[in-house]
């Protein structure tokens, strides 16, 4: 039984070291902040952006779920605060990315960049939460907002706009199928070469008619492809 009690204390202290070793899930401790690229590892990504999602995703749903009216404090400058540890760790691992592009860390990126872009289309089609959103701008003239306060409101009330919040019963379900993002996933085979180079840093994708979720969305439409390299 003694045992068990102190091989249970040693995963649960050797569980909490890992967590406390991470350098992403706190703030820098060095001068003005300057990123310690000598301590970073790449299996700190991973297990940083997960929990940073999870961080927002409690500090989202305490915005929602508050029982006080929106104002420009509780809701927008909450919302601009929230996911500070996403930020901190999404903020060097795309430049890292670029600087020291490697297959594990194209691993990572390829894994996680679905699981991110789930998180971020969750906020801006969280209804209650653009429901806050738009009380506070629709009341903005009644609010003591400085220049600053003003420009953040209406950058955030265009995001939302522009992420579909304010698409209403089908059209927000089409928007949110729309809005994945198709990643493609080769490993080279016998015979056959990749389509996609990590190390000379070409890129190359198709999009066929297959690629949709329904063949007959988007019909007489114009539409186009965003490519982001990060």
């Amino acid at each position: 039984m003694k045992k068990l009690i102190l091989s249970l204390f040693l995963i649960l202290t050797l569980h909490t070291m890992a967590k406390s070793e991470n350098i992403f899930l706190s703030e820098f401790k060095t001068t003005n902040g300057a990123i310690p690229f000598d301590k970073i590892t790449n299996s700190d990504f991973e297990p940083a952006i997960l929990q940073g999602i999870e961080e927002q995703k409690q500090q989202i749903n305490a915005i929602v779920n508050q029982r006080s009216v929106p104002n420009f404090e509780n809701t927008i400058l909450a919302l601009e605060q929230s996911g500070k540890t996403l930020s901190r760790v999404l903020g060097v691992f795309y430049p890292y990315i670029s600087a020291n592009s490697n297959d594990e860390l194209m691993e990572i990126s390829t894994k996680l960049s679905p699981v991110l872009t789930a998180h971020s289309t969750s906020i801006s089609l969280n209804e209650k939460l653009w429901e806050r959103v738009k009380f506070v701008y629709d009341n903005a003239d009644k609010l003591n907002l400085d220049s600053e306060d003003r420009m953040l409101l209406e950058e955030t009330y265009i995001s939302f706009v522009r992420s579909g919040a304010n698409l209403q019963g089908e059209a927000r379900e089409k928007f949110r199928k729309w809005d994945n993002v198709k990643y493609i996933s080769e490993k080279p085979t016998e015979g056959k070469k990749p389509k996609k180079s990590y190390k000379n840093k070409n890129w190359g994708m198709e999009i066929k008619t297959n690629n949709r979720l329904d063949p007959k969305d988007g019909v007489g439409l114009r539409f186009g492809v965003v490519v982001t390299l990060k």
